[in-house]
């Protein structure tokens, strides 16, 4: 009975979120959904897509595989659909790789780029769910997520 709840309770909350639920789990994966939204923005900061560029404002939608790029003095706030912050600084760019959150159907995954620049990372459900499906690449290396937060900079 406990189960059955949990599970009424995580699909009503996913819906008033804005989310489609299916019998087997919540899906956002496919290169036109939102995985996230931009809740911050100063300065110039864009997302470069196989359809264009989109110059970014506050309430735009993040969309799978978006290249998120700041110029000077720039900065970006992006929340993912499961909570994950992503905050960048000025000169960032950032490739959002993989992202799945299906946890009724244990299909997760979040999975990014930094090529250069400043990210604040807050890991949201995914990193609580299945923290060896989170991954950061840098130049430098691969940051496997088990904490709940940390800053890098990624120079050129």
């Amino acid at each position: 009975m406990f189960r059955l709840i949990s599970r009424i309770l995580l699909c009503a909350s996913l819906l008033v979120g804005g989310l489609t639920v299916s019998a087997g789990g919540v899906f956002a994966a496919d290169a036109g959904e939102r995985i996230g939204t931009v809740k911050k923005i100063a300065g110039p900061a864009e997302a470069r897509r196989t359809s264009g560029v989109v110059k970014l404002k506050i309430g735009d939608g993040i969309l799978p595989h978006d290249r998120l790029v700041t110029g000077d003095g720039g900065a970006v706030g992006v929340t993912l659909i499961d909570d994950t912050v992503l905050s960048l600084g000025p000169n960032s760019d950032m490739i959002m790789d993989e992202f799945a959150y299906a946890p009724l159907d244990n299909n997760l995954a979040l999975s990014t780029q930094m090529l250069k620049g400043a990210l604040v990372f807050v890991s949201g459900r995914i990193a609580h769910l299945a923290p060896d499906k989170v991954t950061v690449r840098t130049p430098d290396a691969v940051i496997g997520i088990r904490g709940t937060r940390f800053a890098i900079r990624a120079d050129d």
